[in-house]
């Protein structure tokens, strides 16, 4: 069963409020918005090592977005 995990998160000074969520409910996607990542934070610093992680991270105040699948399901960045 594939579950979707979907919500606004503010990922600010690196701090992690996602994985505490990823963590609680183990979806096989997750979605966010308002993320607040900078392009000089690698994914590593702030998603879970068992998720695909796509991101679009923007200079403006919480414009960022991403979407993270877990690695048993195929995808790709279009």
């Amino acid at each position: 069963m594939c579950c979707l995990l979907t919500v606004e998160v503010f990922i600010i000074k690196r701090y992690n409020y996602g994985i505490y969520l990823v963590d609680t409910y183990n979806p096989d996607v997750d979605t966010g918005t308002g993320s607040w990542i900078k392009e000089d934070i690698i994914n590593a610093e702030v998603f879970m090592a068992d998720f695909t992680t796509y991101r679009m991270d923007t200079s403006v105040r919480g414009g960022g977005v991403f979407i993270c699948v877990i690695k048993f399901i195929l995808s790709s960045e279009l």
